[in-house]
């Protein structure tokens, strides 16, 4: 994961954000890497869409009792999983309409 990918990811949040219409959306950083240069490409590109679009920012949250596995562990865990997210079109972002 790089400054790359995450401008490319926020980009591709644009383009669906862009269709006739968009799906909901939610974006998740657990791993709090170069999420800054995703919300920074997107919201460009939302504010020269429309500028009265509030920029979109990320939401401390934490996720209970998670259960998966990884890469490295056979079996799986339970843990709680403290994550940013930023969602539209689900009700609870200052950005739905």
């Amino acid at each position: 994961y790089n400054e790359y990918l995450a401008t490319q990811i926020g980009l591709r949040c644009h383009e669906i954000l862009s269709l006739k219409n968009p799906p909901s959306l939610v974006v998740t950083d657990s791993q709090r890497f170069h999420g800054t240069d995703f919300l920074q490409a997107l919201n460009e590109r939302l504010r020269s869409k429309d500028g009265k679009v509030k920029p979109l920012e990320w939401k401390e949250c934490t996720l209970e009792q998670v259960t998966s596995s990884g890469v490295l562990v056979k079996e799986d865990q339970t843990y709680d999983v403290k994550t940013r997210m930023v969602s539209i079109g689900w009700g609870d972002s200052s950005n739905d309409d």
